[in-house]
């Protein structure tokens, strides 16, 4: 006569394989994660960008010819606009808008990014208003602050 024997349950083997499987995907999946956060995080300072979009807009197409405006001088929040990711926003001279982080990641922490108003693809220049801006370009900061590109959004690219 012949006794079989049931099988019941996963054996040591393939339990050690399915944890080393987890293992490897775990490894991989970790770090896209902490960077899609961060990502969504410096997202805000693209926002904090935005709130200055129209009124260096408007000051470069109505303003009288001659018009100077100086650094942090285009009335959008300078040096005003704190959120919890966002410590300071600055502007330059020609409406350049440059945001510096906090509180995100070490990674990132007290970079900045910038947006940079354009007349025809051609960086305004606040000597030549009146004129129309045609859209603004978003990049990482300039010298040694600048934001890694990893972290920069795709709104940003």
């Amino acid at each position: 006569m012949k006794t079989s024997r049931i099988s019941k349950g996963f054996t040591l083997v393939e339990l050690l394989i399915v944890v080393a499987i987890m293992g490897i995907l775990v490894s991989i999946a970790l770090p896209l994660y902490e960077n899609w956060v961060i990502r969504s995080r410096v997202s805000e300072g693209v926002l904090a960008l935005s709130q200055c979009r129209q009124a260096i807009s408007e000051v470069y197409q109505m303003s009288d010819p001659g018009t100077t405006v100086s650094a942090n001088g285009w009335s959008c929040g300078e040096n005003d606009t704190q959120t919890s990711y966002v410590s300071v926003v600055n502007t330059d001279t020609n409406g350049v808008v440059t945001v510096t982080f906090r509180n995100i990641d070490v990674k990132v922490d007290g970079s900045t990014i910038e947006m940079i108003p354009q007349n025809n693809g051609v960086a305004a220049a606040a000597a030549s208003i009146p004129i129309q801006i045609t859209g603004f370009v978003c990049v990482p900061g300039s010298g040694v602050d600048a934001i890694d590109e990893l972290y920069v959004p795709g709104s940003c690219r």
